[in-house]
């Protein structure tokens, strides 16, 4: 029910004609991700079926072996942002205060609590940084 005034619509119906073009350079972005990570066996990128077309809002990514804390510190350092990406329901604070804490409740997104996190996809990134990225990644990966 948000009710927006007309100095937002104006900039909201611009945004729209830059959709497009935003999305293009997103794909693009991702199949470089894919191309370039997919031999790495212990990074799983989300898979998007051939019949979806994914907007690529983030890019999402599975440390199958390894220490993330240390996968996310090390980007860190080299000025990469990350971000985890999943939180079981049941251990956020409102579900803990109801409920306290609890493990093993729900295996499976417990594993991807640990192992998912995000890195920079957005329309403003250079080939140069993607490059970057990757780079910064397969070194910690080896």
């Amino acid at each position: 029910n948000y009710r927006m005034n007309e100095i937002q619509a104006i900039l909201g119906n611009e945004q729209l004609q830059l959709l497009p073009s935003m999305l293009k350079k997103r794909r693009a972005i991702a199949e470089i991700y894919n191309s370039e990570l997919n031999e790495l066996k212990s990074l799983k990128i989300q898979m998007i079926k051939p019949n979806v077309n994914s907007a690529y809002y983030s890019c999402i990514i599975r440390l199958v072996k390894g220490n993330l804390k240390k996968l996310r510190k090390h980007l860190a350092e080299k000025n990469i942002e990350t971000s985890s990406i999943f939180t079981s329901i049941y251990k956020t604070k409102p579900y803990e205060k109801i409920y306290g804490k609890r493990n093993g409740l729900c295996p499976i997104s417990e594993i991807l609590d640990s192992q998912t996190f995000t890195i920079p996809l957005h329309p403003g990134l250079q080939q140069k940084d993607i490059l970057y990225i990757i780079k910064n990644l397969k070194k910690f990966i080896k």
